[in-house]
């Protein structure tokens, strides 16, 4: 009959059979347990008795021999122990009487020991008394006169006699505990046997069901262990959630990414607290629903790359995002997966191409169209603050003549050492540009009504310059200035033609002087 059972049937049947048996062989295990584990208790309740009795004729003895070092040398030092022993020995005894309080024979006993610790602490308390307010000679005598030292061995006694009381119980007790221990582990033995017998029992008749089991789950894992093995080995993270939003996987790259461990999500915090996700160049935490992996739970497919990772050590990482739903058989949405990817590089290289758009590859300058953007900028600020700004246009003068007579590398070598004088004479609040060729231009923000002495600063340090043997030309330049006053407005355009006209007025005066 048990040969024609399906190996379902099979399983049925030896499992209620085996909970059966094993429910009644606990049972008897159970009783011998407790029984056990009560001795357990008790022999380490005598331990414990043993040890605070140990700790009790410590203190007595501290007491004892520190009075008596005391009153023979007088040190205060002498007193440390004595005053530690009086401060722990009533907590002591409390825990002695609390472990004793079902012993009557023992209570007895503590009970005569505390009226002799009490006498014998009164008397070591008037002998330091005597020895601290009289001396030494006054002490001796009064020892002398019948009030001498009197030792501990009466609480020793009673200490003894408890000693030998715990001592006797707790050989009875293990002696006990070693015969319920026998006969638990007897009681384990005998369960463990039939529990090994039905076990090897139903392992043997449903062997070939387990079999073929393994061998499903086998090729499962194999199939399982290799689609993970190409996600471990994608360079972009690969994030899955579960439909309630509880983390399923994340790869390797993905844990690289985030520097940290994906579930270490906790109740009160949403992903992007948890991960550090923030909104490209701010410091605002990304907008939980705007996550791709929240939207794909929602049954959304997103691509963005306007989030930044802000890993444990201060690293930030900017990334794209891509998120889509995956659905099951019901069509309902069961996971929802997140791929992200370092951008980095792209970042860098596209702050390169907009760094090159506004500033001068040669001097590292602003360019023409950094400038404008820049100084526009600056004349509204001018404009709300009521401050006055104080443009500044320069051309480099004798530019060609470097050029035509010892070559182009010369000139550029000439352009890019005027334009460091630049940027080290004027402030970094300050606006600095080439605007092409041998023409700069400066919008100072700074303490613009001192533009006589800014000019003649930057005069004095150019020809410093010159004065310096070995430069194969000299720096000079021509200069115009215009002074903008928001009560008086103009564009940028016309203020640069200000500066640009007075600029050409200073050039000519030098080709002719008596002009």
């Amino acid at each position: 009959m048990f040969k024609n059972l399906s190996a379902g049937q099979k399983i049925t049947f030896i499992s209620v059979g085996g909970i059966v048996l094993i429910a009644l062989m606990s049972w008897f295990a159970y009783s011998s347990a407790t029984e056990l584990i009560d001795s357990f208790h008790w022999v380490y309740h005598t331990d414990e008795v043993l040890e605070k009795i140990n700790v009790l004729t410590g203190e007595l003895d501290d007491i004892q021999r520190s009075g008596r070092g005391y009153v023979i040398t007088g040190q205060e030092t002498q007193l440390d122990a004595y005053t530690a022993a009086l401060h722990v020995l009533p907590q002591t005894l409390r825990e002695v009487t609390d472990l004793l309080k079902d012993n009557p024979s023992q209570r007895h006993n503590l009970s005569v020991l505390k009226s002799d610790i009490n006498d014998l602490i009164d008397r070591y308390a008037k002998i330091v008394k005597l020895r601290k307010t009289r001396g030494l000679d006054k002490t001796a005598l009064y020892i002398k006169n019948g009030a001498g030292f009197h030792d501990t061995n009466s609480s020793l006694k009673v200490i003894d006699q408890m000693n030998e009381e715990e001592n006797y119980e707790l050989v009875v007790r293990k002696k006990v505990e070693t015969s319920k221990s026998r006969k638990t582990q007897w009681t384990l033995f005998v369960v463990t046997f039939f529990s090994s017998l039905l076990i090897i029992g139903a392992g043997t008749n449903i062997n070939r069901h387990i079999q073929a089991e393994k061998i499903a789950a086998e090729k499962l894992r194999e199939k399982d262990a290799t689609i993970v093995q190409f996600l471990e080995s994608l360079p972009m993270g690969v994030y899955v959630a579960e439909a309630d939003g509880k983390t399923f996987y994340a790869n390797r790259t993905a844990l690289n990414l985030l520097g940290r461990e994906v579930n270490d999500i906790k109740d009160d915090q949403t992903r992007a607290e948890a991960f550090q996700l923030y909104m490209a160049g701010t410091d605002r935490l990304y907008p939980v629903k705007e996550l791709p992996v929240e939207r794909a739970l929602k049954g959304h497919k997103t691509n963005i790359d306007n989030i930044e990772i802000r890993r444990p050590d201060g690293k930030i990482i900017p990334t794209e995002n891509w998120g889509t739903p995956i659905y099951g058989g019901d069509g309902q949405i069961t996971y929802a997966l997140g791929a992200f990817m370092d951008i980095s590089e792209r970042k860098k290289f596209q702050a390169e191409l907009k760094n090159l758009s506004i500033h001068d590859e040669l001097t590292g300058l602003l360019n023409r169209r950094g400038f404008i953007t820049l100084a526009e900028q600056q004349q509204k600020i001018a404009n709300r603050a009521q401050t006055l700004l104080l443009m500044l246009f320069i051309d480099l003068d004798g530019l060609k003549k470097v050029n035509d007579g010892q070559g182009h590398q010369a000139g550029d070598k000439m352009i890019t050492e005027f334009a460091t004088i630049l940027k080290d004479h004027f402030r970094k609040t300050d606006i600095v540009a080439r605007m092409g060729g041998d023409e700069f231009a400066i919008l100072v923000s700074d303490k613009p009504k001192e533009g006589k002495a800014i000019i003649q600063r930057l005069r004095d340090r150019v020809e410093a310059r010159n004065t310096q043997n070995g430069h194969p030309y000299r720096l000079d330049f021509s200069l115009g200035s215009a002074l903008y006053d928001p009560a008086k407005p103009c564009d940028l355009d016309q203020l640069i033609s200000q500066s640009d006209q007075r600029m050409y007025e200073e050039k000519k005066k030098k080709k002719n002087p008596s002009a």
